[in-house]
C-alpha cells in the first residue's frame, strides 16, 4: 500500500458534541469530545506527565455511572491519540490537563516547520516560539508517541476503526524504520513528518 493510501481524512473524535449522549442522572457527555474539566483541578494537577492517564479517569468520571458498564468502561481511552494529538500540535506550553479541543489555526504547517528544522541548529533558531515546543514534542522519549499522535489528529481521528488502527499500525511500523535509519546517517529522527509529508507530495506530482 502507498503511503499516500494512508493520508486521508475522517471524522474528528477531538471534536466536542460527536454523538452526544447522557450519563446517569442527567450529565450530558459525549464519547469523543474532549473530557478536560471532568476532574477537579486539584485532581486534574495529579496527573502532570500522565496524558493518557488523565484522559481515561476523565472520561470515566464523565460517564458517571455508566463508567460501571463494561462497555462503556472500555471506550475510556477513546480519541485520546486524536485529541492529544491536536493539542501537540498547537505548540502551547500549558498543560493537557487544561487543553479544551481548540484546534490550532496553522497545525500541520508549524509541525513541518518544526520537524524540518530537527536536526539544523541555524533553522531551529529561527524557529518561532509554538514551533519550537512542537520541535521538542517530537524529540526524547515519548517522541514516538507524540509523532503517532500528531499523525492521528493531522489524519482527523478514525483512530478507534479498523481503518485507524491499520493505519496507525503502518505509520508506527514507517517510523521506527524512518529513525532506526537516521540514527545511523547521524541524521534528526524527529524529521519524520517532514519526510513523510514530502513522501505524499510526491505521490500527488
Amino acid at each position: 500500500m502507498a503511503i499516500g493510501d494512508f493520508m486521508g481524512s475522517g471524522f474528528n473524535f477531538a471534536q466536542p458534541g460527536a454523538f452526544p449522549t447522557t450519563a446517569t442522572g442527567g450529565v450530558p457527555y459525549s464519547m469523543w469530545g474532549s473530557p478536560t474539566g471532568a476532574l477537579a483541578p486539584d485532581v486534574a494537577a495529579t496527573y502532570m506527565g500522565s496524558p493518557e492517564a488523565f484522559w481515561q479517569t476523565s472520561r470515566l468520571a464523565q460517564m458517571g455511572d455508566r463508567a460501571a458498564i463494561p462497555q462503556f468502561a472500555r471506550q475510556a481511552s477513546m480519541g485520546f491519540a486524536p485529541a492529544y494529538g491536536s493539542y501537540l500540535m498547537t505548540g502551547d506550553t500549558a498543560p493537557f490537563t487544561s487543553y479544551g479541543g481548540a484546534p490550532s489555526a496553522t497545525g500541520w504547517a508549524d509541525v513541518l516547520a518544526a520537524s524540518a528544522a530537527s536536526g539544523d541548529t541555524l533553522a531551529s533558531a529561527g524557529l518561532n516560539p509554538q514551533q519550537a515546543t512542537i520541535q521538542g514534542y517530537l524529540q526524547g522519549e515519548n517522541a514516538r508517541r507524540n509523532t503517532m499522535a500528531i499523525l492521528a489528529a493531522q489524519r482527523g481521528g478514525m483512530a478507534g476503526s479498523i481503518g485507524g488502527q491499520a493505519y496507525q499500525r503502518a505509520m508506527g511500523n514507517l517510523y521506527n524504520l524512518y529513525t532506526a535509519r537516521a540514527g545511523a546517517a547521524g541524521q534528526a529522527p524527529a524529521g519524520f513528518l517532514s519526510w513523510l509529508d514530502a513522501q505524499r507530495n510526491a505521490q500527488l506530482v
